[in-house]
């Protein structure tokens, strides 16, 4: 599924490692602040190496996403190692708190919340059900070791609060990952969509090949290069012998065939640099890059032998198809109509010659 490019989702990435990393920025704040005013149970060196370590974590995070070594891992987002990460060292925190507990946990919530676009319903499920064990195992401990500082009764109300509010922010986090869902679907059927109406607005809906006024952007890009100096391109023009009688003879949805395969043929013999175009009815224009008239005549001699040599016996086993060829090299200065009106002169020349051969004008 491709929303949006490989660069911009890696920037997409990047952009929320550093929210994540504000949110970090809040909770050491808060935690330094907590310590200041003597709500830790913690000496100023130990919390700072808390601190330190966390960032330090957070710090590799952002490394491994801006060197693209996250690309490696099955979430290149690292959502849940990011939201785990947090949540152990909130946890560890909360338990050094005195009486700001709760504010801990709302800081948890607000981690939890991150997730909300990235994870789906489990594993939001999963990051609730390890902060509120986290809890557990905090009021456990505080409770064997400290049970001076907290009150059971009111420690599991809030427990409970706690629990409450992180199964509303599962269920809203649930929504928001199905409405993103819902939304990338629907950005990548109009993406296939608007592709689809480039496609068909350069190409021929028959043949394939290129239509006709996307060749003619083709030729005006071709000239202005020529134009400016030591470069130059040529036509090949060229026609279906006795077209008229195929459709004649053996039907139009036959005609139809034979121009597919005409130019399914030809676009296998010409570099991927090169662009063959329908100009109308059985009629094909052919423009070489960077190619004089003399390389241009080969070419068309190779398309035009394989024509020649070629059999059509899933259209009918007695079907020959040849072609005439009328070929130019662009003139520096002129005209892109005196250019095609000269190739197009060339191609009758070829047809009054007899057909099944290549004029060079």
């Amino acid at each position: 599924m491709r929303v949006f490019p490989k660069d911009q989702r890696q920037s997409l990435r990047l952009r929320r490692s550093l929210l994540a990393g504000l949110a970090a920025v809040a909770l050491t704040l808060i935690f330094w602040i907590a310590g200041k005013s003597g709500m830790v149970r913690l000496a100023p060196p130990y919390l700072m190496l808390i601190l330190t370590i966390f960032w330090i974590g957070n710090l590799i995070i952002l490394g491994l996403i801006r060197s693209g070594l996250n690309l490696r891992f099955k979430d290149p987002s690292l959502t849940l190692f990011q939201i785990l990460w947090a949540i152990f060292w909130v946890m560890l925190l909360t338990y050094y708190l005195n009486e700001a507990r709760p504010a801990a946990l709302m800081l948890a919530l607000l981690i939890i919340n991150f997730g909300a676009f990235r994870l789906n319903l489990s594993q939001l499920a999963g990051l609730s059900s390890v902060a509120i064990s986290a809890y557990v195992v905090v009021i456990y401990f505080l409770h064997r070791n400290h049970p001076d500082l907290l009150v059971l009764q009111i420690e599991l109300f809030v427990l409970a609060g706690f629990a409450a509010a992180l199964f509303g922010t599962t269920l809203v986090g649930h929504e928001m990952f199905a409405l993103r869902k819902r939304i990338v679907e629907r950005n990548q059927r109009l993406e296939e969509a608007l592709e689809q109406v480039n496609r068909l607005a350069v190409l021929d809906e028959l043949t394939g090949a290129y239509n006709r006024r996307y060749l003619l952007e083709v030729m005006a890009k071709q000239k202005a290069l020529a134009d400016r100096g030591n470069y130059s391109f040529s036509i090949c023009f060229f026609d279906l012998d006795h077209f008229k009688k195929i459709n004649d003879d053996l039907g139009h949805a036959a005609g139809d065939e034979v121009l597919k395969r005409v130019s399914a043929i030809t676009q296998r013999i010409i570099r991927d640099s090169d662009y063959l175009s329908r100009y109308g009815g059985e009629e094909f224009v052919l423009v070489l890059v960077a190619t004089i008239a003399d390389m241009a005549e080969i070419v068309a001699e190779r398309i035009r032998a394989t024509f020649e040599g070629e059999r059509f016996r899933e259209i009918d086993p007695n079907l020959r198809v040849t072609i005439s060829v009328g070929v130019t090299e662009f003139r520096r200065n002129e005209s892109l109509d005196a250019t095609l009106a000269r190739a197009d002169e060339a191609m009758y020349e070829a047809k009054r010659k007899g057909r099944n051969t290549i004029v060079c004008a």
